[in-house]
């Protein structure tokens, strides 16, 4: 035996300098990822070489370098004293296995990959790890009859290196090969935590390189053979991501009459179930479908239903997806006044029991200028918008205390201007009547893909509910004060302000009392923060703040409602997904900012690679706060951050968050002690959480709530079974 056989490798399992004690793996150099005989025989003569190198020099072991520069199968440390003395037995025998792989066929490697991925290493610095672009992917492999999934890929700072992590159960795992490019790890290395397998993986990379990894059966780590016509064999194709579906139009709005050109992305990213895909316009309300068949090769309009190919029901075509980018799937007039919209199935199997769905919605109808360019428009008496009509707002528009400001389902105001604005004034109200299948949409009047965070200024409402400190023009004592209400209401673009280089919330509730109904809302694309509280007690459920440019929700001033199912995903930025603080210059003041949160979604990141680089909840300048079944992923500055008064609130008991998870985040809890906040680390497995229109924040696998009693549901997030984001909202970046 030689000295040091089947003894520790210095520094194996040891504590990496500034990161946690998880078992450092290492490279087993024993596996060649030989490709042919004579690559085999190459690396035998080379190591003949070594060999007479060693016998020259006895007493040198190799450095590092040249042993990361010898291929797979050479020695880990320098030469035996046994070798030493004998490296003529060593030359020949090398030789002599040379000779025989030259002469014999070359050996065939079983193996087959069972998950593969080419990620890019993020680098979050402070010797802690959060999500970065191209990780947290949640992509599930199976073997064994087991399915395990894959969560993340990260790296740190200090000793570079990248962590693995894989969920469920990892039983049966000890025979399957972790390789990072071709450079190969065992699963016997891996130490698990939290019924998770973690790898301490080094391999010395640097933010941004791109790293390529598998899981495989085998003990290869080479490139993969190439398969017909030189393509890699489907055993080697990554693991499949979330399927991409977007569907819209030029315009938000057109008039009777005009063309109307539909245009369609689908990118099913591997994703190899086969599924028959049907297209059709239809008028929102009528019942009246026109199915659509842009791959028939006819330009005659198919009559009944037909799939994308032309083919009736019981004869679709099914098949797996085809890659569309930016495919132009419709040009043509449509002339009756309304709502239409464009819908795209997928059936799988071509039958009805999963069908992926994608909507592209417009408006038909004649113009109404609601008011000219920076011109303040007052209303003193009723108006109402109706949905057959394109209606464009140029200026303010102010409700005035006793008017009301009727919005019809499928009501589009398209808008520009940095003063473009709706502004209910204490007193006045606005009824917005949108619905899932015929939301109101107060969006950018550019054409689809010049639209922009700042188009407009967006939706102010006042009240007169109490505001900490006053407030000049709004506030006062009545808490069921109410503004009127809006339901399955989309803000976009919004954010401008007069003022240079100050944004604006999308959606703005300043001294508004709980009287006043907001569900299903959504702020998106603001320049500025997506949903603003100023005082009041008004609350919000299942509302939506996404891409904002500054926080997702924030809060000051004593307000004090209750938000229920509130999803935040947070971009590129250092916006915070909620901030809420109560008054800087008196952080005791009363009545103390002190709302009510109930199964909450903070999400960042996620497909397409945008990383929020703020915190997931904020609390300062003297906030109070109850929360349970809150959900926080991926934020750089962590998933609670307390300043000193905020965090003694949390310490003495007034303030609490219960029943709560958080995953990927840089660091869990930071300001203050961390009591007071209840926080498991599970990894939520968001379905498709990202830049894909398609969005989907639901967990894969239900997050149960352990509270007793629950609060609104008894799953932690604001996503159980039902995806509540389908139809009325809009996610993704603009498509041109």
């Amino acid at each position: 035996r030689e000295p040091g056989a089947g003894s520790r490798e210095p520094g194996a399992g040891s504590r990496e300098p500034g990161g946690p004690s998880l078992g450092s793996s290492r490279p087993d150099p024993a596996i060649a990822p030989s490709r042919s005989h004579i690559h085999s025989a190459k690396a035998a003569l080379s190591t003949a070489s070594r060999a007479v190198l060693e016998a020259g020099f006895p007493n040198r072991a190799l450095d590092p370098g040249e042993f990361r520069a010898l291929p797979p199968g050479g020695p880990v440390s320098g030469a035996s004293p046994e070798r030493r003395h004998f490296p003529a037995l060593a030359v020949l025998a090398a030789v002599a296995v040379a000779l025989c792989l030259l002469a014999a066929p070359p050996a065939v490697a079983q193996q087959t990959v069972h998950w593969s991925a080419t990620m890019t290493v993020v680098d979050v610095g402070g010797g802690q790890f959060g999500c970065g672009p191209g990780n947290c992917l949640g992509t599930d492999f199976t073997f064994g009859g087991t399915t395990h999934t894959v969560l993340y890929v990260l790296s740190r700072t200090g000793p570079q290196d990248t962590r693995i992590v894989f969920s469920a159960n990892p039983t049966g795992l000890s025979s399957l090969s972790l390789c990072v490019d071709q450079t190969r790890y065992a699963f016997s290395s891996a130490v698990s935590q939290n019924q998770a397998l973690i790898w301490n993986v080094v391999i010395f990379s640097s933010a941004g390189q791109t790293v390529n990894l598998s899981i495989r059966s085998g003990t290869s780590c080479a490139a993969a053979p190439p398969g017909p016509e030189g393509n890699p064999t489907e055993e080697f194709q990554p693991a499949p991501g979330p399927l991409k579906l977007a569907l819209w139009t030029g315009r938000a709005g057109y008039r009777p009459g005009e063309r109307v050109r539909l245009y369609r992305t689908i990118d099913p990213r591997r994703l190899r179930d086969e599924y028959a895909v049907l297209l059709y316009l239809e008028r929102v309300g009528s019942g009246r479908r026109q199915y659509l068949a842009p791959r028939s090769g006819s330009e005659a309009p198919p009559s009944g239903v037909v799939d994308e190919h032309g083919r009736p029901e019981g004869s679709f075509i099914v098949r797996p997806l085809a890659t569309a980018e930016h495919e132009l799937a419709w040009d043509a007039p449509v002339t009756e006044p309304g709502l239409w919209q464009f819908v795209m199935e997928l059936r799988e199997g071509g039958r009805d029991r999963e069908v992926r769905r994608a909507w592209a919605k417009f408006v038909v109808g004649p113009g109404r200028v609601l008011n000219r360019l920076d011109f303040r428009r007052e209303l003193a008496a009723d108006l109402t918008l109706d949905g057959g009509t394109v209606h464009y707002l140029m200026g303010p528009l102010v409700v005035r205390a006793g008017a009301t400001l009727r919005l019809e389902p499928g009501t589009l105001v398209l808008a520009w201007g940095k003063r473009a604005a709706i502004i209910v004034e204490p007193g006045g109200r606005i009824e917005a009547a949108g619905t899932r299948q015929a939301p109101v949409v107060l969006t950018c009047s550019q054409p689809t893909g010049d639209r922009a965070p700042g188009c407009w200024a967006g939706l102010r409402l006042h009240g007169r509910a109490p505001v900490t400190g006053g407030a000049e023009g709004y506030g006062g004592s009545e808490l069921a004060d109410s503004s009127g209400f809006l339901r399955h209401v989309c803000i976009e673009f919004a954010g401008a302000s007069p003022e240079e280089g100050v944004a604006t919330p999308a959606l703005a509730l300043r001294g508004v009392g709980w009287g006043t109904v907001l569900e299903h809302v959504q702020a998106h694309s603001s320049a500025g923060d997506g949903i603003a509280f100023v005082g009041g007690t008004a609350g919000c459920n299942h509302c939506v703040a996404s891409g904002s440019g500054g926080d997702g929700l924030s809060w000051q001033r004593g307000w004090r409602g209750r938000l229920r199912h509130l999803y935040v995903w947070q971009g590129r930025g250092e916006g915070d997904a909620i901030d809420g603080r109560n008054l800087p210059s008196g952080p005791d003041r009363e009545p103390r900012s002190h709302p009510r949160l109930a199964n909450v979604t903070l999400a960042t990141g996620g497909s397409g690679g945008q990383w929020s680089t703020g915190a997931g909840l904020r609390l300062h300048a003297g906030t109070g706060l109850t929360a349970r079944q809150v959900l926080v992923r991926g934020f750089r500055k962590g998933a609670v951050v307390a300043d000193a008064r905020a965090g003694q609130l949390l310490e003495d008991g007034e303030s609490v968050v219960t029943d709560s998870i958080e995953f990927g985040n840089l660091r869990a809890l930071r300001g203050w002690s961390g009591e007071g906040a209840e926080f498991r680390n599970r990894p939520p497995l968001l379905r498709n959480a990202g830049t894909d229109p398609n969005h989907d924040p639901r967990p894969k696998r239900l997050l149960e709530a352990q509270g007793d009693p629950p609060g609104d549901a008894d799953y932690v997030g604001a996503f159980g079974e039902e995806n509540w984001l389908e139809e009325w909202t809009v996610f993704g970046e603009e498509q041109d």
